[in-house]
């Protein structure tokens, strides 16, 4: 067995803390390899695997697959998914592979790695493979402690072998907390990681709630929005009634081409009833009360309660001079 000072590396290998690995090239059947279970990598029919294809039809394949073989008559891949995707484009049969005889969690943590650092990675494929990577290693540090350096918390050892940050790992790991719609969000660069970091803490249930209530108004949620809604899912559950007085109407103020709804025609009768209280408690004209309120009807459609209760008090301060007069 191959020893190492654990002082001097960060993640011990499979091989330093169970013994030499056993493995050989084979030429095997293309149907008989698997993709990796929970794979989180994407596979994309793009112009990179067209290239890929052509080499392959031209050269074969160069580097061998690692492969581990599964319970049956078939292997998983742990590196080559890319690879074999472009043999069965360029027709081949069999592949040349390293059946690797490790742990499938062992396979799992060269799987993540093997990946981790290509050009093309979406938020939604690193948050699963830094969980992937997580839970394996804590399952090899549970057989045997000295897996990870003595002293170092798992996290702490995930970090130094990705090269991100604790706290950016865990941001990436709380985005498997996020429902596809806000997920896909994401990939795409439509919300920016933060926002979904923030959706991630509210139940899955009213995120469903707040994605339908987003997907008319032509745009994604704000960080601001996003805090307000986990403030608010803190307290109680989110109702639709709450989501529309956070995110309804959209933050740049523009009108809906939509009919009111009953939660704005209360906000617009609640406003009313503002107005009528701080015309007895002001001693407000007549004049001055029927202006705040035809200026209120015309606007209120677009603003939530909040919205609209922030107003009224700029507006007041903005009328104080004309009351003092009175």
């Amino acid at each position: 067995m191959r020893m190492r000072n654990q002082s001097s590396v960060k993640l011990q290998s499979y091989e330093d803390i169970f013994g030499e690995e056993i493995s050989d090239i084979r030429e095997l059947a293309i149907d008989k390899l698997l993709p990796f279970p929970n794979h989180p990598y994407s596979v994309p029919d793009n112009e990179e695997l067209e290239q890929l294809t052509e080499s392959i039809r031209k050269n074969g394949v160069l580097h061998p697959l690692s492969v581990i073989a599964t319970d049956g008559n078939s292997y998983y891949i742990i590196s080559g998914h890319r690879r074999m995707a472009a043999a069965r484009k360029a027709g081949l049969q069999t592949l040349p592979c390293m059946v690797r005889e490790i742990s499938m969690d062992q396979a799992t943590v060269e799987m993540v790695d093997a990946n981790l650092y290509r050009e093309h990675i979406l938020p939604s494929e690193k948050a699963k493979a830094y969980a992937m990577k997580r839970d394996a290693i804590r399952r090899l540090r549970n057989i045997n402690p000295g897996y990870v350096e003595k002293g170092k918390r798992t996290a702490e050892a995930l970090s130094e072998e990705v090269g991100d940050s604790k706290a950016t790992i865990h941001r990436y790991l709380r985005l498997n907390e996020v429902i596809p719609e806000f997920l896909n969000a994401v990939d795409a660069e439509e919300m920016p990681l933060a926002v979904g970091v923030e959706l991630s803490y509210i139940p899955k249930t009213e995120q469903h709630i707040i994605a339908q209530i987003v997907s008319g108004r032509g745009h994604s949620v704000t960080l601001e929005e996003a805090e307000e809604l986990r403030r608010a899912s803190g307290v109680n559950p989110i109702t639709v009634r709450k989501a529309e007085s956070i995110l309804v109407p959209v933050s740049d103020h523009k009108k809906q081409s939509s009919a009111p709804t009953a939660t704005k025609e209360i906000n617009r009768l609640t406003m009313q009833g503002y107005i009528l209280a701080a015309a007895e408690s002001l001693g407000l004209s007549q004049d001055i009360i029927r202006d705040l309120q035809a200026e209120l009807d015309n606007i209120v459609t677009s603003m939530s309660g909040r919205e609209a209760r922030e107003y009224l008090a700029q507006r007041m301060k903005q009328m104080k001079p004309i009351m003092v007069s009175q």
